[in-house]
């Protein structure tokens, strides 16, 4: 019998290992996005809440990755954020290397039969939420625009983005149920072209996020150029105590019902998906880096340096938001629907 040195089966076995196809032992997953970037687009313009997380995420994320790609950021404003869901639904590439920081109306636009959309919020990849959010509507305070009773007793022009916007939702809904004049012009490309509209004179209002007015837009806030109205939320915000919510300025029980529904919108928030069509392992793998980067320490110091707001909602925290908002009774999410496409748009 025969016998083999140890020396020899050790030497042998490294040749085999060292033989052995490098696919059998690399993590695919890495493979794919060490060789590629990934674009990480808003359905709105570049300045603003989605813009401030969206940057977040690209500065942050990327080393939670396996393959740690470089992200690069796309600004796709257009019907309140309906273009940029449309695209990622049916033309974004479906391998991984395209994420959308969401429109938060997503599900509500869908519940409401919103006619432009192309896609079901069901079947997104949903990726995480940084936090939830509370659209503002504020008054321009040289214009003597400091209060709801102003809005209900003369003619205040505001303006919009979209039809599915908050920036339009929320005057035409304070218009059919709590008695104000706004105003509405529509189709301003971005919070930041609002803004500039205000300031200006153009317009007297604006509607955006309190995340919006605590970075973009905290000088208006901080030098008393604006007054925050209301807020469209399920309940006030803790940084906002003394601002009512849409439904507590409602003057109807039907008021209220379709005021929380369109409220609904908050708990989705700055979140982040990808189409329909990853495969599911890099799916898994952004799910994991985003949940990584929700507790990076250098993540959680520019959260704090920035004074934002840090909520974070899982993937299955989101889609039961989603189905949530798809089960409203039909009738106050027609009426809700009435509201969205009450607004005019801008000539």
């Amino acid at each position: 019998m025969t016998t083999t040195p140890k020396g020899l089966l050790a030497s042998l076995s490294l040749t085999l290992a060292a033989a052995m196809p490098l696919s059998a032992t690399a993590d695919p997953v890495a493979d794919f996005y060490g060789k590629r970037s990934v674009t990480l687009a808003i359905g709105a313009g570049p300045v603003g809440g989605y813009a401030v997380y969206a940057r977040l995420a690209i500065d942050h994320m990327a080393r939670h990755v396996p393959g740690m790609p470089k992200f690069v950021f796309q600004s796709m404003p257009g019907a309140g954020g309906l273009k940029a869901a449309n695209y990622t639904y049916n033309a974004a590439a479906k391998d991984g290397s395209f994420l959308l920081m969401i429109v938060q109306t997503i599900a509500v636009d869908q519940a409401m039969k919103t006619k432009a959309i192309r896609y079901d919020a069901r079947k997104y990849h949903y990726i995480g939420r940084m936090t939830d959010n509370t659209a503002l509507a504020v008054g321009w305070q040289p214009a003597g625009v400091t209060s709801v009773d102003v809005l209900r007793k003369r003619e205040v022009v505001t303006g919009g983005t979209g039809p599915s916007s908050p920036t339009n939702i929320i005057p035409n809904l304070l218009n059919r149920y709590a008695g104000t004049k706004y105003k509405l012009i529509s189709g301003y490309k971005g919070l930041g072209r609002i803004k500039l509209a205000m300031e200006s004179g153009e317009v007297e209002a604006m509607v955006g996020s309190w995340i919006s007015f605590k970075t973009s837009f905290a000088p208006l806030v901080r030098d008393n150029k604006v007054k925050i109205l209301v807020q469209l939320a399920p309940n006030r915000h803790r940084e906002l105590p003394d601002v009512p919510t849409a439904a507590e300025v409602t003057t109807s029980d039907e008021g209220r019902a379709v005021a929380n529904f369109l409220a609904s919108s908050a708990g989705i928030g700055r979140a982040l998906a990808t189409p329909p069509g990853v495969p599911m392992a890099r799916v898994a793998a952004l799910r994991t880096a985003f949940a990584a980067t929700m507790k990076d320490p250098k993540f959680l110091a520019e959260i704090k340096k920035r004074n934002l707001d840090l909520n974070p909602a899982t993937a299955a925290e989101l889609d039961s938001i989603v189905a949530a908002t798809l089960a409203t009774p039909p009738a106050i999410a027609a009426k809700a629907a009435e509201i969205v496409r009450s607004g005019k748009k801008k000539k």
